[in-house]
């Protein structure tokens, strides 16, 4: 299985805020994503530079960005997240045995989806972290 645990639910709303309350997918052992993700950072850093050539950098934000990815996904399922990337929404993931990761922003430009055979895709997308670590 993978290293979350037995079962995850992607929770996640329209708009700005997750709020107590959202749409909820939940991903069966079967249908969890890939591990390990894609793992990087979008930062946001700035150099200045004195007259004397003294540098400083000063970062004003660092997020995370986790691509998640699956192989042989049912179409029902896929069909669900698909739902979810076109709404734009802010997501959390839940996994049983596991803390929230976090609450993310999905990047609706980053679906990537193939039929491999009969009703299975492969599938992947991008989140960005909302707060910086």
């Amino acid at each position: 299985m993978s290293r979350f645990g037995t079962e995850g639910t992607l929770v996640w709303n329209t708009g700005d805020t997750l709020g107590a309350t959202g749409t909820e997918i939940v991903l069966s052992p079967g249908q969890m994503f890939q591990y390990p993700m894609d793992e990087s950072y979008e930062t946001d850093t700035v150099t200045m530079t004195t007259i004397t050539g003294k540098k400083y950098q000063y970062e004003n934000y660092r997020l995370p960005v986790y691509t998640l990815s699956w192989t042989d996904l049912d179409e029902a399922k896929k069909n669900s997240i698909q739902t979810m990337i076109n709404s734009i929404p802010i997501m959390a993931l839940n996994t049983s045995g596991y803390p929230t990761l976090g609450t993310f922003k999905i990047n609706p430009d980053s679906w990537s989806s193939s039929e491999t055979r009969f009703e299975k895709y492969d599938v992947s997308f991008t989140i960005v972290g909302t707060s910086s670590v």
